[in-house]
């Protein structure tokens, strides 16, 4: 499900939960430095479930003037990490200053998508043509 979703297209999704992973093995799969969409981790990338690849964003609070997509995945295991069902996870190449972010809430901005309500009149967070 979506977090509680106010406005996108500029306009802020409030309280998502921010943290940071790194490509070390104990933090993702069996192919650290690839994301889930195929491409190659670098600076920008984030993992997030409820967002579809491609998505656009911004997190002012915690990184001012930096843009960044969604082409990575969290893991699904929401029993473990319940976090990941609503958060997003900003990879960075540092794991002392992925440590340092922690876990953070932030507003987020969605710069290329759009809220709808799909048949079932639940939220989904779709990207805008």
């Amino acid at each position: 499900s979506t977090p509680a979703v106010r406005g996108v297209g500029g306009q802020p999704i409030r309280g998502v939960s921010v943290t940071a992973y790194t490509s070390r093995p104990e933090e993702t799969d069996s192919t650290p430095f690839e994301t889930a969409s195929g491409t190659l981790v670098r600076h920008g990338i984030v993992a997030c479930n409820w967002l579809p690849f491609g998505t656009r964003l911004t997190i002012p609070e915690l990184f001012p003037g930096r843009e960044f997509v969604v082409e990575d995945r969290m893991s699904s295991n929401y029993e473990k990490h319940p976090r990941n069902r609503t958060g997003l996870d900003v990879w960075m190449h540092d794991t002392a200053v992925a440590r340092q972010l922690g876990a953070r809430t932030a507003r987020v901005i969605l710069l290329n998508a759009v809220v709808v309500r799909n048949g079932r009149g639940e939220k989904e967070v779709v990207l805008r043509r």
